[in-house]
């Protein structure tokens, strides 16, 4: 953990604050890895809150329930929740595929690489921050853009997203 830390800059609220407890139990717990709660940890897992009971002990469940990501999350083009439409579905991607848990050298604790459905195929994210949103390109899908502020078209009414 100390080389991991050492290496990687952006770290995880909890770990940042030196409180290991908020996630893991240090003598015995009921899930994986002592953490003190459920948590998603493959690459796909179906949607269910309790599967995320972990993450939103802090973060808020709206992230991947509402549609609208305004308010909610800076991740959505115009005001479409891109969590959402990663995580909440039948065959969802978990938030291991995109993000580290502990510390990362990348904004908003991006992964650089991740195991393609638990292989040792790596997958590069290639994720780019941009003034008003970002892109990535990893090879579970062509390369995507995302703008916050992305005109939106709803009814045959322009809508601008926030």
């Amino acid at each position: 953990m100390a080389a991991l830390l050492s290496r990687n800059p952006d770290r995880h609220g909890p770990v940042r604050e030196g409180k290991c407890t908020a996630c893991h139990d240090p003598h015995v717990s009921e899930h994986a890895h002592l953490l003190v709660r459920e948590y998603a940890a493959g690459f796909y897992a179906r949607f269910s809150p309790q599967q995320y009971a972990l993450c939103f002990g802090c973060h808020g469940a709206d992230r991947v329930l509402n549609e609208s990501g305004t308010a909610v999350t800076g991740f959505r083009d115009g005001d479409r929740n891109l969590h959402r439409l990663h995580v909440n579905r039948e065959k969802g991607r978990t938030c291991l595929v995109c993000h580290e848990v502990h510390a990362s050298s990348r904004p908003f604790h991006m992964r650089e690489s991740v195991p393609f459905s638990d292989s040792e195929w790596m997958l590069f994210i290639n994720y780019e921050r941009t003034a008003g949103g970002g892109s990535c390109a990893p090879g579970c899908h062509a390369a995507k853009s995302y703008e916050r502020g992305r005109v939106v078209l709803t009814s045959g009414a322009q809508q601008q997203g926030r």
